[in-house]
């Protein structure tokens, strides 16, 4: 029974951002006795809102960018790593405080970010603070972003 409160608020939510984000629209018409309800979706305005959604979660903030150029190794033109031990740990929001050259790195880690122990992928329960970790950074221009995660030894 929990589980339908849980579902019923997430389909509420969804709606109200959804027609606040004008991805449908509702209209009613009153003609002869008569109403009528026409409910109009923009799949196209939601799927541009889902894919910068997405394209944003991936993205470092500008001070994590800051700090990964500063004190990141460049692998090649494109890929720089950072190795560091892990500080903090938001196993519910996904986010990590990483200490590498005596700078706190904050960064969030999206779900499709591949993580590997030993070459061996694992969850992102592995991740505690003290673990030594290196993180490898796909550069885009001057923006840097985050494309895997290896817990060291």
């Amino acid at each position: 029974m929990r589980f339908l409160g849980y579902l019923f608020f997430l389909i509420v939510g969804l709606a109200v951002i959804g027609y606040f984000r004008g991805w449908f629209a509702a209209s009613t018409t009153h003609a002869a006795g008569r109403s009528e309800v026409t409910v109009a979706i923009d799949g196209d305005h939601a799927r541009a809102d889902a894919k910068a959604a997405t394209a944003k979660l991936g993205q470092l903030t500008a001070k994590a960018v800051a700090a990964v150029k500063s004190l990141a190794t460049k692998v090649s033109a494109d890929e720089s790593t950072l190795e560091g031990t892990l500080a903090t740990v938001d196993q519910a929001a996904r986010n990590l405080t990483l200490t590498a050259g005596g700078e706190a790195v904050e960064l969030h880690v999206p779900t499709d970010i591949p993580l590997t122990q030993d070459g061996a992928a694992v969850g992102f329960e592995q991740l505690q603070p003290t673990k030594r970790v290196k993180f490898a950074f796909r550069h885009a221009g001057e923006d840097r972003h985050l494309t895997r995660i290896e817990i060291l030894h």
